[in-house]
């Protein structure tokens, strides 16, 4: 049993999805939580499941995760303990009064990201990477076909690039196609990233033959060549305003619930033109917004998640390393100069082979010059 539950006001409780605790999103989410909670001198838990049903009634968990059956599971579990749960970070809108929601509206991130494009110049723009299957996908395809439709830009059904089958199945689509297009909005940094790689192999020129953005504002992103204009999302902040609404129903037992959505930004790159034309107001949205989760990983796509994770994870000297190997400096000159012991330069070098799934130098270089040729620059 848990005991002495009744501190709930000082003391978080958490239950995540184990997928989900291993992706970035994640790390941003819990990242803001840990640190406002600090700030407040609040205590977290992270709760496993038999833990989490062990809870007193009237308490206020958060609940993070990337499945429907997950966050459903829960927030039945929930209503049935007569919790107050917290759902952090997606997009989720029902009917039960005793849900709590800390949403990003991915529908208007992206359609914002349209108009960006359209202000740069564009004007035939496809959709790149959404799975009709993914309900964050399908969010990130309404906004970019509200904006479509609102200012006659193109064909909603002809211009999106599914990645239902795969994604070189959906990179050999576009390719067939991408003359007939000045930009391509995608559906997250890791296509978009692929597309970079892709189009400098076939010298396909980015932004001056076709502009290119992403979504999410990975590590990635600031590393592609040309670097990616992005939309981030927020993540971190997310976290943070959990242990503020989370702070108001605990001073407020009679509060059922409460909704906070929170903005988007556009981080303009290199991947899009300059040049800003100001667009004509659009009535943009009539529908409204459904439920959402972000999406499973994508196994063609496993090399850049694991680089993206990587990058999340590298201290200072984890990034001269990845220099010195692309500066093709030799092993024993890179312990000297980072006065590391032949020990535990081997350590490191062989957790960096590990991390990105690499079998050798090699691997590893080659995998940084194809999806983030702009990494060694940035060290400079």
């Amino acid at each position: 049993m848990v005991n002495d539950l009744n501190t709930e006001k000082q003391i978080l409780y958490i239950i995540a999805e184990n997928q989900y605790s291993n992706t970035t999103w994640y790390s941003r989410v819990i990242e803001g939580i840990y640190k406002e909670a600090a700030r407040r001198q609040m205590k977290v838990v992270l709760c496993a499941d038999e833990q989490f049903r062990q809870l007193p009634k009237g308490t206020i968990p958060i609940l993070l995760g990337s499945s429907l059956p997950f966050i459903t599971e829960y927030i039945n579990l929930c209503i049935l303990k007569e919790y107050r749960p917290i759902v952090a970070g997606f997009e989720v809108f029902q009917n039960s009064q005793q849900v709590s929601y800390i949403t990003i509206n991915r529908q208007q991130a992206m359609s914002e990201v349209v108009k960006a494009l359209l202000s740069c110049g564009a004007r035939h723009i496809a959709l790149l990477g959404v799975n009709s299957s993914i309900q964050t996908d399908m969010l990130r395809y309404n906004g970019w076909a509200a904006v479509v439709r609102a200012y006659g830009i193109g064909d909603i059904k002809k211009d999106v690039f599914y990645s239902d089958s795969g994604l070189p199945a959906c990179m050999d689509a576009f390719w067939e196609h991408y003359r007939e297009y000045d930009a391509v909005a995608c559906a997250n940094d890791y296509y978009a990233a692929y597309l970079c790689s892709q189009a400098a192999q076939k010298n396909v020129s980015i932004p001056e033959t076709l502009m290119v953005t992403g979504f999410g504002n990975t590590q990635i992103s600031q590393y592609t060549h040309p670097t990616l204009t992005t939309v981030a999302l927020n993540l971190s902040s997310v976290g943070i305003q959990t242990i503020n609404l989370f702070r108001s129903l605990s001073k407020n037992p009679d509060l059922l619930s409460c909704t906070a959505t929170l903005k988007s930004e556009i981080i303009y790159r290199n991947s899009t033109r300059w040049q800003k034309q100001p667009l004509p107001g659009k009535a943009i949205f009539t529908e409204n917004i459904t439920s959402a989760f972000e999406p499973t990983f994508e196994s063609h796509l496993k090399n850049v998640y694991a680089l993206e994770n990587t990058l999340m994870t590298m201290d200072d000297t984890d990034r001269k390393i990845i220099s010195g190997l692309l500066q093709k400096e030799s092993y024993n000159r890179l312990a000297e100069n980072l006065f590391l012991s032949d020990t535990a330069f081997k350590y490191r070098l062989y957790k960096l082979f590990s991390a990105t799934n690499c079998k050798n130098r090699t691997e590893l270089t080659e995998l940084f010059r194809n999806y983030i040729p702009e990494f060694d620059k940035n060290l400079h």
